[in-house]
C-alpha cells in the first residue's frame, strides 16, 4: 500500500505539472477516474514532445497504481485465508481486519514471548505514558514500539 500511495502522489504531481489542456481534463475527475483515464491514454504524434512524454509518464504511473492495488488486494485475500485458519476470532474484533490480525499473530508468535499484556502493548506502540503538565493528569500513546 505504501508503494501505491507513493505512485498516487506521483500521479497527482504529474497532473499538476501537465500541459494546460491535459491538466484541465484530468483535474475534474475523481482519483479512481484519473487512474483509469491516465492508464488508457495514448500517444498522439501531432502533439509536442513534452505533451507526449507527459502522457507516457501518466500512463505508466497509472498502470503501476493499478498493478500495485491489484497485488495488495490479492495479498490481503491470502492473509485473510491464513488468519481464518489460525485465529478466526481475531477477525470478529471491532476494527481488526486481515492485516491487523496478521500483524498481531506475527508479533505475538508464541505463548510466553511477552511477560504481560503491558509488555505486548509497549511492543505494539500502544502503551500509555504520562503526558501531564502541572495539575493536569493525562496520558498519550508511546509510539516507540516495533510493530507497524
Amino acid at each position: 500500500m505504501h508503494a501505491s500511495t507513493a505512485a498516487i502522489n506521483q500521479l497527482k504531481a504529474l497532473i499538476a505539472s501537465a500541459p494546460d489542456d491535459l491538466r484541465a481534463e484530468l483535474r475534474r475527475l475523481s482519483r479512481p477516474q484519473q487512474v483509469t483515464r491516465c492508464a488508457g491514454l495514448r500517444d498522439r504524434h501531432a502533439l509536442s514532445a513534452e505533451h507526449r512524454m507527459t502522457i507516457r509518464a501518466l500512463r505508466s504511473t497509472a498502470q503501476r497504481i493499478r498493478h500495485l492495488q491489484a497485488e495488495a488486494r490479492e495479498l490481503e485475500s491470502e492473509l485473510l485465508q491464513l488468519v481464518r485458519q489460525q485465529a478466526p476470532e481475531l477477525l470478529e474484533l471491532l476494527g481488526v481486519g486481515p492485516i491487523t490480525a496478521a500483524q498481531i499473530l506475527v508479533s505475538w508468535s508464541h505463548p510466553g514471548r511477552f511477560r504481560s499484556e503491558a509488555a505486548f502493548a509497549s511492543f505494539a506502540g500502544v502503551a500509555p505514558i504520562p503526558a501531564s503538565s502541572g495539575p493536569t493528569n493525562k496520558h498519550r500513546l508511546n509510539r516507540g514500539g516495533t510493530a507497524s
